[in-house]
C-alpha cells in the first residue's frame, strides 16, 4: 500500500494494485479499478514513484526469502502404494524375485 494525503491533510493508505489510473488537473485524482477515486495533494509523478518504490520493495523482499522445500509429490500409484509396496505385492504373487530376494 502507498500512503497519500487527501485534501483535508489527512493521511490514506491506498492498495496500488487496485490503481487503474492517477489523472492530472486542477488537483491529482487515484481511481481505482473499483471505480472509486479519491483527489489527493501529491502530483501524479510522485503517486507514481510511489507505486514503483513500493513495487521494488515488494521484489527485494521477496528476493530475500528463503522457501521451504517443496512437499513431496503426490502419490499417484494405484491405490496409493509406492514402488516398494508394489515390487512387494508383486514377489508375494510370483515368489521372491531373481536375486536372492
Amino acid at each position: 500500500m502507498i500512503v497519500l494525503t487527501n485534501l483535508h491533510g489527512e493521511r490514506l493508505a491506498i492498495n496500488d494494485e487496485l490503481i487503474e489510473r492517477v489523472e492530472d488537473g486542477h488537483e491529482t485524482r487515484v481511481v481505482l479499478t473499483s471505480g472509486t477515486h479519491y483527489i489527493v495533494t501529491e502530483p501524479v509523478d510522485e503517486v507514481v514513484r510511489r507505486c514503483r518504490q513500493h513495487r521494488a520493495e515488494i521484489l527485494a523482499l521477496s528476493l530475500r526469502i528463503h522457501l521451504p522445500p517443496a512437499p513431496p509429490e503426490p502419490d499417484t500409484s494405484p491405490d496409493g502404494a509406492d514402488g516398494a509396496e508394489l515390487r512387494l505385492l508383486r514377489e508375494d504373487r510370483r515368489g521372491p524375485a531373481k536375486g536372492g530376494r
